[in-house]
């Protein structure tokens, strides 16, 4: 195992950066998610930890050796794709044993590492199939245990869950999740859905547009979003993000009106977490207002309801067993202390 670190790394393709003066650093057996959306650059980044792609300028270092300069093969590192990227006439046995082969390993240690990893992934009964007679979980399996079989200084995860299902990605989660708990192998996961990263990543690292815009413990950045961007895309159902103008101490958007956290006149957004919308009129003490109903959608155990605000709309997560109409007016109330503020031209939170 060895710690991870990339100290200002930039990449370009053509006239368009993709990476701009990045930095990270992944602690020894430390899990660390890369989050963000479509194109942000975070399968790009993970590239250039592997060797795939060569940085215009800046550093990689695994352990204490730079490796920018290196050759994939020469960086000890396993990377476990989106599409499995298993050989279709090779059995699950000899999948696993691939890399090993390449290193010469001698055939009773094979034997051996093959076994006891088929074992620890649940694939023990399965040894003898070809991919072909695989559950795309299974596969998903295989592909883990092709990498984990290495014993590698590094894991490498390029969205490897993006084609299962729910309940297959469910699963596959905790299985990743097991897996670094028994090996501590210092691993970077790029994903670009934030369940995956708030439930998987010791710390996320949250990627937009070739920069950070946070880098912390999933919790902090679920409850304290640096940014309006990360605000948005952490978090689901989505915050509620009002824009609107602060004067003379108070800020309005549509009917809300409420003490802004500034005196001057400022371009302000509000954010507000769906689930802390209520109905509940003993929070009236609160913000406290009554909107119509605009959409209702029933999702069993929560009811998300949206309320017209002025030109907005401002969604509500309430309990499955809401009964709530479209059209008809509802009081809610929202808590002081779960406000956040952003500024409207910069995106950064106020304090």
């Amino acid at each position: 195992m060895a710690a991870l670190e990339l100290c200002n790394v930039t990449v370009s393709f053509g006239e368009h950066a993709v990476l701009r003066d990045v930095s990270l650093s992944v602690a020894d057996g430390e899990f660390v998610v890369l989050v963000g959306p479509s194109g942000c650059g975070k399968s790009t980044l993970l590239r250039v930890v592997a060797g795939l792609v060569r940085p215009a300028s800046g550093e990689v270092r695994i352990g204490d050796r730079r490796v920018d300069a290196l050759e994939p093969a020469e960086r000890d590192l396993a990377m476990v794709f989106q599409n499995y990227a298993l050989y279709p006439h090779k059995t699950v046995a000899q999948n696993l044993a691939f890399p090993l082969e390449l290193r010469r390993v001698p055939r009773a240690e094979l034997e051996r590492r093959v076994r006891e990893t088929a074992e620890s992934l649940g694939l023990a009964d399965l040894l003898e199939r070809k991919p072909g007679a695989l559950s795309g979980g299974q596969m998903q399996r295989v592909a883990l245990g092709r990498a984990l079989i290495r014993d590698p200084k590094l894991f490498l995860f390029d969205e490897p869950l993006s084609n299962l299902d729910a309940k297959l990605r469910h699963e596959m989660r905790a299985e990743i999740a097991r897996l670094h708990q028994r090996t501590r192998v210092t691993s970077l996961y790029v994903t670009h859905d934030q369940s995956e990263a708030l439930t998987l990543g010791g710390r996320i690292a949250v990627l937009d547009r070739g920069r950070f815009e946070q880098i912390g413990a999933p919790l902090d950045v679920f409850a304290r979003p640096a940014t309006r961007f990360v605000a948005g895309f952490i978090g689901s159902p989505a915050m509620n993000l009002l824009p609107g103008v602060a004067r003379g101490g108070r800020f309005e958007v549509g009917e809300l009106s409420l003490a802004a956290p500034t005196d001057a006149t400022r371009e302000l957004v509000l954010g507000v977490r769906p689930h802390e919308v209520a109905l509940d009129a003993a929070r009236a003490r609160d913000v406290s207002l009554e909107l119509e109903v605009t959409f209702v959608e029933a999702l069993g155990t929560q009811t998300l309801v949206s309320f017209r605000l002025g030109e907005h709309e401002l969604r509500a997560s309430l309990d499955g067993d809401a009964r709530v109409r479209v059209g008809e007016r509802k009081r809610i109330s929202i808590s002081r202390s779960s406000l956040h503020w952003f500024d409207q031209g910069t995106g950064l939170r106020l304090d």
